[in-house]
Order: structure tokens, then C-alpha cells, then sequence
């Protein structure tokens, strides 16, 4: 146990990122249809990745390309919306509440 808080939040944060990077990594596997890495092999892999980064590496920024933004994809039939009323919520002396279900 750390003796200040802020360290144990951060390994903590560090540990959900590993965690998180390994299970969007195994569904993209799953995905491609190629073999899956169990957890201990990600982790053993990660490391020699970032034991091969120099202080060059930092100095040239090199960074992988994100994905495309929204804006490229848009077509022509996300400009046909309608005002639909939801059947969840009714109006009730001026103040808009869950509506009450009998089942």
C-alpha cells in the first residue's frame, strides 16, 4: 500500500487502461477471425513494445492515425427527422414524469 492516495489512484487508472487495451484488443481479434492473445502474453507483448521506445521516438511525435470524423460519413437521410411523442413520459400538472405502468 502506498502511503500517499494519488498513487494508488493512479495505478489504479493504470491498471483499468491495461485491462480496457487488452479486452478492445481481444475483440478485435475476435473480430478479424484471428487467434486471440491471452491476458498474461498482451501483457508481456505491451511491454516489450514500450521497452523498445527511445527518446527519439517522443521527440518525432509519431502517433497512429485516428478514425475518420463523423462529418465524412454523413448521408442524405440524417436530414429526415421527426418529432415522435415517447410513450414513457407524460405530462402531469405541468411537470413531465415517467409514466406509470400497470402490468
Amino acid at each position: 500500500m502506498f502511503k500517499k492516495y494519488y498513487k494508488m489512484f493512479f495505478l489504479g487508472l493504470v491498471d483499468m487502461a491495461l485491462a480496457n487495451a487488452y479486452i478492445v484488443h481481444r475483440e478485435d481479434q475476435k473480430s478479424r477471425g484471428e487467434p486471440v492473445m491471452r491476458h498474461s502474453e498482451f501483457l508481456a507483448m505491451l511491454q516489450a513494445q514500450l521497452l523498445d521506445f527511445t527518446a527519439d521516438d517522443f521527440k518525432r511525435g509519431t502517433s497512429s492515425p485516428g478514425p475518420g470524423t463523423p462529418h465524412e460519413a454523413r448521408t442524405a437521410d440524417q436530414h429526415c427527422h421527426e418529432l415522435v411523442e415517447c410513450p414513457e413520459f407524460q405530462t402531469i400538472g405541468g411537470v413531465q414524469r415517467r409514466a406509470r405502468s400497470s402490468v
